[in-house]
Parts: structure tokens; C-alpha cells; sequence
């Protein structure tokens, strides 16, 4: 009985832990575009390199934790692009 609820309470952290770097990448993602596209970047040349970011830093964050690799790229785009809409919009309004 209480080797399964040490083995609940593991599951339990490792879940928040992934959601938590899942959140974090994301984050770096969006900011990194973001200061790529103050450099004048075209639209297309933004998106390929967000494309670019994203498939490295989920191939990273697969080598470092066992989750599918396509699953955790979906989860790097939603949380750079939730990250962007959220909070980077919001500064940029706010500064002009």
C-alpha cells in the first residue's frame, strides 16, 4: 500500500515537472522569435524560424524526458503562442 502511493506522488511530480519546462520552453521560444523578429524579419523568415526553434527545442527536451516528440512539439507551439498573445502583446500595446 504505501509503495503505491510513493509511486502516485512520483507520477504526480514528474507531471508537474513536464508541464512546468513544457511552459517554460514555450516561453523562451516565444521570446527568442520575438527578438528575431525585431531584427526586421519578414513574416515567412519569422515563421521558419519559429518552426526551426520549435522542432530543436522539442527534440532537446525529448532527450532529456521520455514523451512522444510530436506531442511535445504541439505543446512547445501552444504554450510560445498562448506566451505571445498573453503577455508579449500586451507590452507591446502598452509601449506604443
Amino acid at each position: 500500500m504505501l509503495r503505491f502511493q510513493e509511486e502516485r506522488v512520483a507520477a504526480s511530480i514528474t507531471r508537474k515537472l513536464i508541464s512546468t519546462m513544457t511552459i517554460i520552453i514555450g516561453a523562451a521560444v516565444s521570446l527568442l522569435v520575438q527578438w528575431i523578429k525585431q531584427r526586421s524579419a519578414s513574416q515567412l523568415e519569422t515563421l521558419l524560424i519559429l518552426l526551426g526553434i520549435t522542432l530543436g527545442a522539442a527534440g532537446l527536451y525529448c532527450a532529456l524526458v521520455a514523451v512522444g516528440y510530436w506531442e511535445t512539439v504541439a505543446n512547445v507551439l501552444v504554450v510560445a503562442g498562448a506566451f505571445y498573445a498573453f503577455v508579449i502583446q500586451r507590452f507591446e500595446g502598452a509601449a506604443d
